[in-house]
């Protein structure tokens, strides 16, 4: 059996596995519990024949969707993308993904469309940092995911390129710092602080989060006034 058909047949499967134990709604709204389907050995075990076997270059537009879509259903896992950890490798299995394979599957994931694929780019965009350095391409894509609707893949790839100090990221964090999501204003001030270590913008976005609501971000915000005091 090719990988493709083996790429095919493991979405099918997990579809129809879907179909029959969550509502439509339930699946339009990707609320399904994926971790808890049945057969995650064998996802795996195509997943790593993939790194293995194949430039993904040599994968069509289908079998890169395929990829996604397992991605996807595994993101809260972590086993296909060991996006948790920043120092640990790309997943957990023997061989690692390649730089050249990740800017593929994350223009793929940029250029791919629904609800069923967002949480493979939020886990791809927070992938980027465990790279030793950002190329050019890498910049490129990460800010294509940059500019998604959807907020955590949004999230993801700022902090991304802000560990990499993106000469531009002052601009994305007057941009994000817009969105009314106190996790986003959050991932802000945690980019100023500990990955540009600029006190004088720190503050900046500490006085303007004054007016501003959530508990965690009061919290969050309280935890760096301390730490700066004990400086």
């Amino acid at each position: 059996m090719t990988l493709k058909t083996k790429l095919s047949n493991l979405v099918s499967d997990f579809r129809q596995w879907r179909s029959a134990n969550y509502t439509k709604e339930q699946i339009a709204e990707n609320s399904c519990d994926d971790p808890s389907f049945p057969a995650w050995q064998a996802i795996e075990d195509v997943f790593e024949e993939s790194i293995n076997s194949v430039n993904f270059s040599t994968l069509d537009k289908d079998d890169l969707k395929h990829l996604l879509y397992l991605i996807a259903r595994n993101w809260d896992i972590g086993s296909l993308l060991n996006w948790y950890n920043d120092n640990l490798p790309f997943h957990c299995l023997q061989n690692d993904l390649t730089e050249d394979n990740l800017l593929i599957l994350a223009k793929a994931a940029a250029e791919t469309e629904g609800e069923e694929y967002v949480d493979a780019k939020s886990t791809i965009a927070a992938c980027f940092k465990k790279l030793g350095t950002l190329s050019s391409s890498a910049e490129n894509v990460l800010l294509q995911l940059y500019y998604q609707d959807h907020e955590y893949t949004k999230r993801q790839a700022l902090l991304s390129l802000g560990y990499f100090r993106y000469a531009n990221i002052t601009s994305l964090l007057e941009k994000s710092w817009m969105i009314d999501d106190q996790w986003h204003k959050i991932s802000c001030l945690h980019i100023i602080n500990d990955y540009l270590k600029d006190d004088a913008l720190l503050m900046e976005y500490i006085n303007k989060a004054t007016i501003e609501d959530g508990d965690e971000l009061m919290h969050y915000i309280e935890k760096l006034r301390s730490e700066k005091k004990d400086q």
